[in-house]
This record gives structure tokens, sequence and C-alpha cells, in this order.
């Protein structure tokens, strides 16, 4: 059972997996607790219906990390994994991968991974 849902737009795909690959670094016992779609092993295996994967991992998950971006934004699947979490009751961690976007998530709190300050590398797996 994944704790974590990455919810993210496909044209984020490489800092939904950075950010996985850095949750994991910083706390190993995250590495089978992080669902995340296009994971080979924690993500929608073939042969399944990607919609009834995403409901079971909302279902199951404590908690919600949205990846906001433009394409976020503009994204109905990714409102909905939103306001499914909020229905649920999950708790919501908005990160926004640049500021033009948050419109939909703006009562909730978030934090930038963009700007100027300290900056962290990440080397994500393939």
């Amino acid at each position: 059972m994944s704790r974590i849902f990455l919810s993210h737009a496909s044209e984020n795909k490489a800092e939904a997996i950075a950010l996985r690959h850095w949750l994991i670094n910083q706390e190993p016992a995250l590495a089978n607790e992080i669902f995340l779609d296009l994971h080979k092993d924690a993500g929608i295996q073939a042969g399944v219906r990607w919609k009834d994967a995403l409901t079971r991992a909302h279902e199951r998950c404590e908690a919600v990390i949205c990846l906001l971006s433009p394409e976020w934004d503009a994204s109905d699947e990714c409102r909905t994994e939103y306001r499914v979490a909020e229905t649920l009751h999950k708790t919501i961690f908005c990160a926004r991968l640049s500021a033009s976007t948050g419109a939909v998530t703006q009562e909730w709190q978030w934090v930038d991974l963009f700007g100027d300050g300290p900056q962290t590398r990440v080397e994500a797996p393939e």
C-alpha cells in the first residue's frame, strides 16, 4: 500500500521522478510508499485500467503531493485527483514548479520548488 500519492501532469514526469527519488533519499523507508503512476514497480502496471488504478491508489493513500505547474492546472485529470483528495480528507501538499500556478489549490499553503536560493541537484534514475 502506497501512503503517498504523487499527482503530476504528464509533461512534468521528469520532475515527478526526481521528487520521488529525492524523498526516498531523505527517507529510504519511503521506497515502497510513494505511488507514481509511471513508475515500473510503484505505479500502474501494464494491462490495468489506469482510472481504476488511480482510484485504488487514492483510496489507500494517506497524503497527496500535487506538483503544480501550468500543465497541472490545465489537466482535468490532475484537478480531479486534487478534488478527490479533498473529498476523501487526505493531507494535501502543494509543491509549485513555477510561479504561475496554484489557482485551484490556493487555499492550501504551498512550497516553491523554483527560484533563487539554495538548490539541490537530484540525479534521478531512468
